[in-house]
């Protein structure tokens, strides 16, 4: 069975442009491993943009628990635990392989699941609450590192 692409609508805004930009950037590599993974023959390259996931997920949860917490989010713990439970999930899949077909399916499914509770669900819930506090700011250098880390992507 094919997935169709999600594209981003403006209902899955947080109300903080930066976790948006962070979320726009997850959805698109979970379109593109879905693509991949939709095709025949998975190609290598799953394994390399689920890593890619992997790591872009871990320093959205660094950012986003450090956001709620200077916010007073009240139901920071739970967030922390979910976005463990994701890690931990990432890298069992990542070890199942994506060889077979129940494989892939699994992946899949974990995905779309994910962005669907908990992108659209748990993380939409401090929506009002960023906009009550206007907080945010990045921790100095952060935008930099992100541009290196795109000036590698670009070059490789």
């Amino acid at each position: 069975m094919k997935h169709k692409k999600i594209e981003w609508e403006d209902n899955y805004s947080v109300g903080n442009v930066e976790l948006d930009r962070q979320h726009q950037h997850i959805l698109q590599l979970i379109n593109e491993i879905v693509e991949l993974l939709n095709q025949t023959e998975p190609s290598k390259e799953v394994m390399s943009r689920l890593m890619r996931l992997y790591e872009v997920a871990q320093q959205h949860f660094y950012f986003e628990e450090i956001y709620l917490s200077r916010s007073d989010y009240s139901d920071l713990k739970s967030q922390q635990k979910s976005h463990s439970a994701y890690t931990d999930h990432v890298l069992q899949l990542m070890s199942d392989g994506v060889s077979n077909a129940e494989n892939r399916n699994a992946l899949i499914s974990f995905l779309l699941e994910w962005w669907n509770n908990h992108i659209l669900i748990d993380d939409v819930k401090f929506k009002p609450y960023f906009k009550q506090n206007e907080v945010m700011r990045l921790p100095i250098g952060y935008r930099q590192q992100e541009q290196l880390k795109l000036d590698d992507e670009i070059d490789e």
